[in-house]
């Protein structure tokens, strides 16, 4: 519910009410920082900037509706594709469907500026899988050309289990790579970011 007051010039502020009120009072920064020692760019100053993301979307009902509404005008009335692999609208082993991952990145990319997506290559390079992954747990390094994928991040300042990735390279010449480069680039990440001034 939104707070109406009159102020003596006559403009009427507007406060979209939150929920969680600890949400809105405790405003995380989204700064990037370096992380000490390390070529990973945490998210804020506390890494947590996505979890704050997604919890402003889960507790402001207005925030929600937008996003929402934004994400099935952008999906319009389905996407089609046919997989060779996984049959008809299917991205990957799980079964997720194209239409989803097209919503899935349009949420991401409205939440947080930016949407990652780990393309895994065949035996012969070609693109044969897609996965749309959780922006809460993908960083990077500052020229996002290296991308770090851990559940830990925001959550604990020593982080276990973190799976590195190349960039997604569309134009890779996967018959001039030798055996070591290609197990390298199997598994990659393409990153769309919303903005040109930042990491994401």
């Amino acid at each position: 519910m939104s707070k109406r007051t009159t102020t003596s010039t006559g403009i009427v502020p507007v406060f979209l009410s939150s929920i969680d009120q600890y949400v809105e009072i405790n405003i995380v920064s989204a700064k990037e920082v370096a992380a000490s020692g390390k070529d990973i760019i945490l998210w804020g100053p506390a890494d947590n900037y996505p979890s704050y993301l997604l919890d402003l979307y889960r507790d402001c009902a207005t925030l929600h509706s937008i996003i929402d509404g934004t994400t099935d005008f952008i999906g319009g009335n389905g996407v089609g594709w046919n997989s060779p692999l996984f049959g008809k609208d299917a991205i990957n082993r799980k079964g997720m469907k194209i239409y989803a991952a097209v919503r899935a990145c349009a949420r991401n990319i409205l939440m947080t500026e930016g949407c990652a997506i780990q393309v895994i290559r065949s035996v012969s390079g070609e693109v044969a899988e897609l996965n749309i992954l959780d922006p809460r747990f993908v960083r990077s390094n500052k020229e996002n050309t290296v991308f770090y994928y851990c559940e830990d991040f925001g959550t604990r300042k020593s982080h276990k289990d973190v799976i590195v990735y190349p960039a997604f390279n569309a134009s890779l010449d996967w018959s001039r790579l030798d055996e070591t480069e290609r197990s390298r680039n199997v598994s990659s990440i393409l990153f769309i970011k919303g903005n040109d001034f930042g990491t994401y």
